[in-house]
């Protein structure tokens, strides 16, 4: 009996060790399934647990307020990463950091690019070695320049004379193209005059020339066309401005001379004086000019002088300039395109009349003719 009773509680000790060994089988063949896998790793007390049992969701990456050389970035994770990297498709990285702070939300602005450039920014977060990205790409705005006219050499001169201006254009680094130089009859530049054609930039800067055929006020424009594919087209401001007067007629002198006269004995006692009549050959009337005659002052008188002929000629009176005395005759009237002043003649009285060259100029002058000028000499007595 004692003996049964001692091997009775045997049997019942090798049936629990049956079953106990059955439940560890059990475990172990669910421990090679995947359900039962990821019932014990989504159970486990790591703090990334649950970040290990699912794929991490992708960064959302935006483009903010831009320029054509930078771009405002920002970008934000359903989870809190360990780390945070930001890398720019040029390799360099401006105004951001490659590693920005671990949060979930974050931004900056990336800066220095240069305009109308494609540009990839990759940003990767990281939680515990697992790794999520996301890619933003951006195309950078052309840039818009800027077109300064200036450096006129002249402001005011005659039809037919060249008139000349700088365009200085500005932007990103140096700007390359062309510039068209206009001249407008309008302070608002809508109506065209002419066109000086297109010069190309030289380290910024372009300088046209222009011959305006009439007069009035003209107003420069100049209009830059780019050929870097960085820059925007521009046009400068209208002005400034230059004022062209009428070109200056020519007079075409038909001739001069003078001889002696009034002799007594052998001398003579004057000079007889003759312009043999002018022409006006255009391209303008001419309202006013005068003739001036030098003649040695040793030998010339400050008296008027005589016997003057000429319809249309005035005597305005004498000076001393150097050795000469210059005696000044105005033309009273406007004188046409074409049309002839008439001869002038005059007398003047000899102070010294001992023999030896006289030698004598006439000048025709005025702000509305070109200087024109015949010379004569004689040798006395004559």
């Amino acid at each position: 009996m004692t003996g049964g009773r001692h091997r009775a509680p045997t049997v019942r000790r090798r049936g629990r060790r049956r079953r106990l060994l059955g439940v560890a089988l059990t475990a172990l063949v669910a421990l090679g399934a995947g359900p039962a896998h990821a019932f014990w790793t989504a159970t486990s007390t790591a703090p990334d647990a649950w970040a290990r049992a699912a794929t991490l969701a992708a960064p959302v990456l935006t483009q903010g307020a831009s320029t054509p050389t930078s771009v405002a970035l920002s970008w934000s994770t359903s989870f809190t990463p360990t780390s945070v990297e930001l890398s720019q498709s040029d390799g360099t990285l401006a105004g951001c950091s490659a590693s920005p702070s671990p949060t979930a939300t974050g931004g900056c602005t990336a800066t220095g690019l240069v305009p109308n450039t494609r540009y990839t920014w990759t940003l990767t977060a990281r939680r515990h070695g697992w790794v999520t990205q996301q890619s933003l790409t951006v195309t950078t705005d052309k840039q818009a320049a800027t077109v300064a006219v200036g450096g006129l050499p002249a402001t005011t001169g005659p039809a037919g004379a060249s008139f000349s201006a700088t365009a200085t254009v500005t932007g990103f680094g140096t700007p390359a193209g062309t510039v068209l130089f206009r001249l407008f009859k309008d302070p608002s530049c809508t109506t065209l005059a002419q066109a000086a054609g297109a010069v190309p930039l030289r380290s910024g800067t372009a300088t046209g020339s222009v011959q305006p055929a009439h007069a009035g006020t003209y107003y420069w424009q100049a209009e830059y066309t780019p050929t870097d594919g960085h820059h925007l087209p521009a046009t400068s401001p209208c002005g400034p401005s230059i004022t062209v007067t009428e070109a200056p007629s020519t007079l075409r002198l038909h001739g001069y001379d003078f001889w002696g006269g009034g002799y007594q004995g052998s001398r003579p006692t004057t000079l007889v004086v003759q312009q043999s009549g002018l022409q006006n050959a255009g391209p303008q009337t001419v309202t006013a000019f005068t003739l001036t005659f030098t003649f040695p002052a040793a030998r010339v008188p400050a008296t008027a002088p005589t016997s003057v002929t000429g319809a249309g000629w005035t005597y305005a009176g004498s000076s001393v300039v150097g050795p000469d005395r210059v005696l000044t005759f105005t033309w009273s009237r406007p004188l046409a395109l074409n049309e002839e002043a008439g001869p002038l003649g005059f007398v003047l009285a000899l102070t010294d009349n001992g023999p030896g060259t006289v030698t004598s100029k006439m000048t025709a002058s005025g702000p509305e003719i070109t200087t024109a000028s015949l010379s004569a000499s004689r040798i006395l007595p004559s």
